[in-house]
């Protein structure tokens, strides 16, 4: 807007000579903060979930060494919601075995396969150890994506809509915090997965063309053969 900035010549050198002490002040503030963190649980967490590294030599021997530290450090969770602890390794080995030999790991993203995985054939076989991938799935990062999701809920959930049914919000929810942007969205997926759901007719057969009704009073219309007189209820009934 041809706004001529007082001192900007002075400003820009000054951040020039200061950058290096800027930048190793945010490392160290990051550092410090981070150490204050379970930093043995995220990087358990991304083994556990990052499938492109299904495919690695020490991959197996890594992540059963994970899923006993979560195990352990999770043990009352699971086991109220009636999972097997024992079985972890077990199914664990099995279902990594299951998504190198059928599932492309590389190119699909880690959501992709685990949507596969938890819709696979073989589910069941993987009941117990599919408990604890839902549970660091529910796991937030930080705090950041949940204040998001309550600003998110203030936005949906208004005074005028405050109604809404429990499964209706939870759809509202999911689409405005995972959707893709709506410009982006296509509907063929969701209606292909609605046409195999169930048999559906492609065709319907044509319908019967409605029975004449009747009437209590005399018809002042003569041409309309479906208005009908109170002493024609002999004729109607025999129809």
């Amino acid at each position: 807007q041809d706004v001529e900035l007082s001192r900007y010549n002075e400003a820009v050198t000054f951040l020039q000579n200061k950058k290096n002490e800027y930048t190793d002040s945010a490392v160290a503030s990051l550092k410090e903060r981070i150490q204050d963190q379970h930093t043995t649980l995220l990087s358990d967490v991304l083994l556990i979930l990052a499938t492109q590294g299904w495919g690695k030599s020490d991959y197996v021997e890594l992540s059963e060494q994970a899923v006993e530290r979560l195990t352990i450090m999770f043990i009352q969770p699971l086991e109220k919601a009636g999972a097997v602890a024992a079985l972890f390794r077990e199914e664990w080995i099995d279902m990594v075995e299951y998504g190198k030999l059928y599932l492309n790991l590389v190119e699909d993203g880690y959501r992709s396969v685990w949507w596969k995985l938890f819709n696979a054939a073989d589910a069941k076989k993987w009941a117990n150890i599919l408990v604890l991938i839902e549970l660091l799935f529910c796991l937030p990062v930080s705090n950041g994506r949940v204040e998001r999701m309550f600003s998110s809920l203030k936005l949906i959930k208004t005074d005028r809509r405050s109604c809404l049914g429990e499964d209706t919000l939870d759809d509202l929810m999911r689409i405005s915090v995972d959707g893709p942007p709506l410009a982006q969205w296509t509907a063929k997926p969701a209606v292909e997965l609605w046409w195999k759901d169930k048999a559906r007719r492609s065709v319907q057969d044509e319908r019967a063309p409605p029975r004449p009704t009747c009437s209590t009073s005399v018809s002042t219309t003569q041409d309309d053969p479906y208005t009908l007189d109170i002493n024609d209820w002999d004729s109607f009934l025999a129809v």
